[in-house]
């Protein structure tokens, strides 16, 4: 089974929870009760079509090579001490052109030397950007799993040389996007007008696979 864990760091779950409240407090309002709009709505709402149109049942991502700049680094914003005020918690990040990673791991993965302790260690995964490919001038896109975090699906393949090859397979529900406009800026109290954002479920496997340099003593 998946695992969910609501006591997560707090800049991971601001990320994704704010997301869906957005998503949640988005529900149409009656036809002219709310006159904010992005001009590029309609546009949006095609190019979201067209992405789904492509991605029927499935999404395979491969990210190629292991350039210099590819690596798991500390997250920038994981800067306590690992221990109570982390949630015992500690968070590798893997950045690559759109794509983010964060594999969370217990405080004992500073230790690991073997790909067994390593294993040992991790607890689950935040996806906190995909290579989606959509791209608007005043609009921004993500794809959306089910809940903000899991384990199920996450395999450490192998740890080798300092290279660590993952492969994630887990589904995806829901497409979003919402408007950058100053016209559709959020409002205290107020529903997002229904045309500064999209929100279409569809329900597909994603498949990302990635190498990178690993090593257990940044995460110290």
């Amino acid at each position: 089974m998946g695992s969910f864990y609501p006591l997560r760091p707090a800049a991971a779950l601001w990320r994704w929870g704010a997301i869906v409240v957005t998503a949640l407090l988005c529900a149409p309002v009656a036809a002219g009760t709310d006159r904010r709009a992005d001009p590029d709505y309609d546009r949006a709402v095609r190019a979201a079509q067209k992405w789904i149109a492509a991605h029927v049942t499935e999404w395979n991502i491969a990210i190629p090579g292991n350039g210099p700049a590819q690596g798991f680094q500390r997250a920038k914003w994981d800067t306590a001490h690992c221990g109570p005020d982390t949630n015992h918690l500690v968070t590798a990040s893997f950045q690559s052109g759109e794509t983010t990673v964060e594999l969370y791991f217990d405080c004992a993965v500073a230790q690991a030397k073997t790909l067994e302790a390593l294993r040992a260690a991790y607890r689950f995964t935040v996806l906190g950007a995909l290579p989606h490919g959509l791209k608007l001038p005043t609009w921004q896109f993500q794809l959306l799993t089910p809940v903000s975090s899991f384990s199920e699906g996450v395999d450490l393949a192998a740890w080798h040389d300092g290279i660590l090859d993952v492969r994630i397979k887990t589904p995806l529900y829901a497409l979003y996007g919402h408007s950058t406009v100053k016209a559709c800026g959020y409002i205290a109290d107020a529903p997002s007008p229904p045309r500064c954002f999209v929100h279409m479920e569809h329900r597909i496997t994603l498949t990302l696979t990635f190498s990178a340099r690993f090593s257990a003593s940044v995460l110290q």
